[in-house]
């Protein structure tokens, strides 16, 4: 019983997917801690209000994309969602390293809002 080397070539492609969505999660979990972004936050921006507002930004947005995404989750085909929505998180990742490596809060927000956007459609 011999294996195919398509079987093998697409065992070893989705590995690597497997690979760095996993490496995206990791990064992810660690940009988004919730004490070391609030620290991170008000160490840059010397306020907390700031730091309320970004996360209340952060949570008014999950709130309000959370039917929406329910329902394209419900509709589309859970393998091309998990596609787009890995995709869709370089985006945000890029900007926060970008914008931690910079400390710039202009870049930081929106990829804070993108980011809570794509958790809403990974965590469905």
């Amino acid at each position: 019983a011999t294996i195919d080397a398509g079987v093998i070539r697409c065992y070893a492609r989705n590995s690597w997917i497997c690979l760095y969505i996993t490496f995206l999660r990791s990064i992810q979990a660690a940009l988004a801690a919730k004490d070391f972004l609030d620290i991170y936050l008000y160490e840059i921006s010397g306020s907390n209000t700031f730091v309320g507002k970004v996360e209340s930004t952060r949570g008014l947005v999950r709130l309000l994309f959370l039917v929406p995404v329910g329902m394209m989750t419900d509709r589309c085909d859970r393998r091309r969602l998990l596609q787009v929505v890995s995709l869709f998180k370089v985006v945000p990742m890029v900007l926060c390293i970008i914008g931690i490596t910079t400390d710039s809060v202009p870049l930081l927000w929106p990829a804070l809002v993108l980011l809570a956007v794509s958790n809403q459609a990974s965590s469905q």
